[in-house]
């Protein structure tokens, strides 16, 4: 069943922060859970206490805009002294006790894994608090590489849980296949606010979370005439008809994603429908239980763009749905 999105969030002040912030949050959470991890695995608790305790400092400040952004250009300067960190706790976690070790070590490849996540999401948030949600242009190979960057250190973290592969004759059976398409006007760049990259990663890792093992993923990310279309489809749990008007609002998940073990707040259909409506685009959700579902979304070009808005009509790649 397909409709369209035409529901008041009603957002109070701090659940926009959540939902907008989320992808900070979650990451720098995900970090300091590590870093203690590590630590009481290895017998000492506080092995990385000031390492925790200035990621705490940013978790303080993920309501105070520029506060935040201040902690994450810290970030952007400093990550490398947070791998030193861990490089030089090697000795210790080596002489961890016997049963103890393995978690310690997996704990500290996560860490390693994550702070890639970060700092894509951290060099990405201040060109978002710099430039709000103006649209600038964004080369596509820059585009596709923070993609990457992000899902291939998702999937480290996973620690061998699942494996997601770009190209069909890569995949083996279990993997996700992820069909990934930017589609440029100019072919070299897309002009768009940076927030989309933020929306576009969440869809595509929910589509991933409800979707079984060996599924395959369509998402695209392209220009158009009229403006830019973005979409994203699975193959997985699906939603029932009479709850997918009600699943972009806040906190709020349809029966089948319940179901599912996941870590995230649940805020990435909220994000996506909150994003497009603050941009003045339309939403549609395509979804039958247990046939999958699909997120399209239709962001007009501004009027002040002018110039800078792609005008030569072009045949959309594969995965660009219209509306």
């Amino acid at each position: 069943m397909r409709v369209e999105i035409r529901e008041k969030l009603g957002l109070s002040a701090e659940q926009r922060t959540k939902v907008m912030a989320h992808s900070v949050d979650n990451v720098v959470n995900v970090l300091v859970g590590n870093f203690r991890l590590v630590g009481q695995f290895a017998g000492q608790p506080d092995l990385f206490l000031p390492q925790v305790e200035r990621l705490l400092a940013m978790s303080e400040h993920i309501d105070t805009p520029d506060a935040l952004v201040e902690d994450l250009r810290w970030l952007t300067v400093h990550h490398q002294s947070l791998r030193d960190a861990l490089s030089a706790a090697a000795p210790v976690i080596a002489a961890a006790p016997e049963d103890k070790r393995p978690l310690a070590e997996r704990c500290a490849r996560a860490i390693d894994a994550v702070l890639d996540v970060v700092l894509v999401r951290a060099v990405e948030w201040i060109a978002r608090h710099t430039h709000g949600d103006a649209w600038r242009r964004h080369a596509v190979a820059r585009l596709r590489g923070n993609f990457r960057q992000v899902m291939d250190a998702i999937v480290r973290n996973s620690l061998g849980r699942y494996r997601l592969v770009y190209r069909a004759d890569e995949k083996a059976p279990g993997d996700y296949l992820l069909d990934l398409d930017f589609v440029a006007q100019d072919g070299e760049s897309i002009t768009m606010p940076e927030v989309l990259q933020d929306c576009l990663r969440d869809l595509v890792c929910n589509a991933r979370k409800y979707s079984p093992p060996g599924s395959t993923i369509r998402a695209s990310l392209a220009e158009a005439a009229d403006g830019l279309r973005v979409s994203v489809s699975d193959d997985g749990a699906g939603i029932a008809a009479d709850e997918i008007a009600r699943v972009v609002h806040f906190g709020v998940r349809g029966a089948g994603a319940s179901a599912a073990p996941t870590m995230g707040g649940g805020y990435g259909l909220t994000k996506a429908w909150f994003v497009t409506e603050g941009l003045g685009g339309r939403m549609w959700i395509d979804s039958e239980l247990g046939k999958g579902t699909t997120i399209t979304i239709h962001l007009p070009y501004p009027a002040d763009l002018g110039a800078g808005a792609p005008t030569t009509p072009r045949t959309l790649g594969h995965g660009a749905c219209s509306p």
